[in-house]
C-alpha cells in the first residue's frame, strides 16, 4: 500500500537522491539519471550550506587550528579560485549537462556529448564532500562510493591526507585500476554496495 502523504526534510531528500545516484553510477547503467539526481541533491546541499555557512565555519574553527584546514562548499571554493570576470562563463559550462537534462525550451532539437562515467563521478564526489562538510558525516552508500572513487582518483586527495600514503603503499588498488575495465570496477563497487547497503535494493 502506498502512503498518501509523507513529511520529507531537505536532508532526507538530498540523502535519498545522492544514494540513488551512487547506486545507478555503480550499476554503470543509467548515468544520465545518476548525474541528474546528484545535481538535484547538490542543489539542496548548496542551499543548506549558504544558510548555515556561519555555523559550519564556526564548527571547523573548533576542529582546526590552522585556516588551511578549512573547507568551503565545492561551489564556493571554485568561486574563490576563478577570476570574477570568468565565473559566469565557467559555471555556464559546468552546468551545461545539468541544464540539458532538465530543460528543452531553447534547444529542443539539440544534442550533448556526455562523458557519463567521468562527469557523473566527479559530481557525485563533489556532492558527497558537501554532505560531509554540512552534516559532519556520510552514509554507508556514500562511504562505499568514496572508497572506490578515491582509489581510482588519488589526485583528488589534498596534500598530506593520510589516505594518500595508504593508497600509494598498497599495491592492490593500483593493480585494481590496471587490471580491470571501467565496467568491471563498477561491478566490484556495485557488489560491495549491495552487500553493505541491502536497504537500497528491492527485496523479493
Amino acid at each position: 500500500m502506498f502512503d498518501e502523504e509523507m513529511k520529507v526534510l531537505k536532508r532526507q531528500a538530498a540523502t535519498r537522491q545522492l544514494e540513488t545516484a551512487i547506486k545507478l553510477f555503480l550499476e554503470n547503467r543509467d548515468l544520465i539519471s545518476a548525474y541528474t539526481l546528484c545535481c538535484a541533491a547538490d542543489g539542496i546541499l548548496e542551499g543548506i550550506y549558504r544558510n548555515d555557512r556561519a555555523e559550519i565555519l564556526d564548527r571547523q574553527r573548533e576542529q582546526f587550528t590552522e585556516p588551511s584546514g578549512f573547507r568551503f562548499s565545492w561551489k564556493e571554493e571554485l568561486e574563490i579560485r576563478i577570476k570574477p570576470e570568468h565565473c559566469k562563463e565557467f559555471f555556464q559550462r559546468l552546468n551545461k549537462a545539468q541544464n540539458f537534462f532538465k530543460h528543452a525550451d531553447k534547444d529542443h532539437d539539440g544534442s550533448y556529448e556526455f562523458k557519463g562515467w567521468e562527469q557523473s563521478g566527479i559530481r557525485i564526489f563533489s556532492a558527497v564532500m558537501n554532505y560531509m562538510l554540512i552534516f559532519g558525516e556520510t552514509t554507508l552508500p556514500m562511504n562505499v562510493f568514496l572508497a572506490l572513487y578515491v582509489i581510482l582518483n588519488p589526485d583528488l586527495l589534498a596534500e598530506g591526507n593520510p589516505l594518500s600514503d595508504a593508497i600509494a603503499a598498497n599495491r592492490d588498488p593500483m593493480e585494481l585500476v590496471a587490471k580491470y575495465s571501467q565496467e568491471e570496477i563498477a561491478a566490484i563497487g556495485y557488489s560491495n554496495l549491495k552487500s553493505t547497503c541491502p536497504e537500497l535494493f528491492v527485496q523479493p
